[in-house]
């Protein structure tokens, strides 16, 4: 795991923080972290999507396991490391029973704690803090332990998961959709801000998922604390604090929560709208107006750019400039053309901060351009 931008320093009233050791700029990658273990899928995509490198299969010729008739793959290498990463264990009745009968966010996590367990690097997660204890503790620990025949590790397995509850991520795909669930110890380090100067996400390969942090702003001198967010400023303030203190135990008192009244009011006014438009544009795509599809997706990228204003490169931004480019290229207007064109390059700029320029996404648009 290498940290190549940041120190971790105790500074006053926040903890532990990740701080700049040097200048970094946008785009620039602050962390790239391979995990602790490959990341699990979730269980609706475990028969649509590579078990290896949680990359979509999209009917392409795929390799499944001859044993439990489940997990798939998008080829070699990412069959034999999922096998020993353990696989070879998961493949089993105990697979059988998660697929068919377990709760699904349980069974996700189980998985996940039972490669933990199989790795025995629990060095790695030194630098994690342990969650306060929660019922459903012993019941992932439990059938984590079964999965891996070991159930006199229950106790390891507990205190291990409590490690990590808190401090796993979600893993997504391209479109900023969860597809899995990971440990990465070194981006845990990383404080939350509603108003972020760093992004995550993730570079999938053949046989591993790497985590790459980078960042946002035009400048993060040295000092400065390096923050990602960890739920969606789109959010009312209300909503994001409620989670932020169910899920990982305190508040933000960054400067979009503490915004004064009216403030927060016009918040709440925005989350409504996005919420209103995004249900506009899915149905006006839908019924194949693309007209109207154009204007909710033009509006609704307003809105996001309202939402947003302290964060321009924020990918949400980049995603939604993609979309709308994708709809007015569907129109046949003297202008649409070279109006796509332009929304499709200012996604690209975007999303190449975010997603680096290797990435298929990027790599797509780029070819879109070309082509134009």
């Amino acid at each position: 795991m290498a940290a190549t931008s940041f120190r971790v320093e105790e500074r006053p009233g926040k903890g532990r923080c990740a701080v700049a050791s040097v200048r970094i700029r946008r785009g620039e990658v602050v962390l790239s972290d391979p995990g602790v273990v490959l990341p699990v899928l979730v269980h609706d995509r475990w028969h649509s999507h590579c078990w290896g490198c949680l990359r979509a299969l999209h009917g392409a010729k795929t390799a499944r396991c001859a044993r439990c008739k489940t997990a798939r793959f998008c080829g070699k290498a990412c069959q034999v490391a999922a096998w020993r990463s353990g696989h070879k264990l998961e493949c089993s009745p105990a697979l059988q029973v998660i697929d068919t009968g377990a709760d699904e966010v349980i069974a996700t996590d189980a998985l996940l704690l039972a490669r933990v367990l199989l790795a025995d690097q629990r060095r790695d997660l030194d630098v994690l803090q342990a969650s306060p204890a929660r019922p459903e503790d012993a019941m992932v620990a439990g059938l984590a332990c079964s999965i891996i025949k070991a159930p006199h590790r229950s106790q390891e397995a507990t205190e291990i998961w409590r490690k990590f509850d808190r401090n796993n991520f979600g893993v997504v795909d391209d479109l900023y959709t969860v597809i899995g669930a990971g440990v990465y110890p070194q981006g845990a380090i990383l404080n939350h801000s509603c108003v972020p100067n760093c992004v995550l996400f993730y570079r999938r390969e053949p046989g591993r998922v790497v985590q790459e942090i980078r960042c946002l702003d035009e400048v993060i001198e040295p000092g400065t604390e390096l923050v990602h967010a960890y739920c969606d400023a789109v959010e009312p303030t209300s909503a994001r604090q409620h989670k932020l203190m169910s899920t990982y135990g305190f508040s933000c008192t960054c400067e979009l929560c503490s915004l004064p009244e009216d403030q927060e009011a016009k918040g709440s006014h925005l989350a409504a709208l996005v919420e209103r438009l995004g249900v506009d544009l899915a149905a006006n795509i839908e019924a194949g107006q693309i007209e109207a599809a154009c204007k909710s997706s033009s509006a609704l990228l307003d809105a996001y750019k309202q939402v947003y204003a302290s964060c321009p490169y924020n990918p949400v931004i980049g995603l939604q400039l993609f979309t709308l480019a994708d709809l007015v290229a569907m129109r046949d207007g003297p202008n649409d053309k070279s109006s796509s064109k332009d929304l499709y390059s200012r996604a690209r700029e975007i999303l190449h901060v975010s997603y680096g320029a290797d990435n298929d996404f990027v790599q797509r648009l780029g070819a879109i351009l070309r082509d134009q």
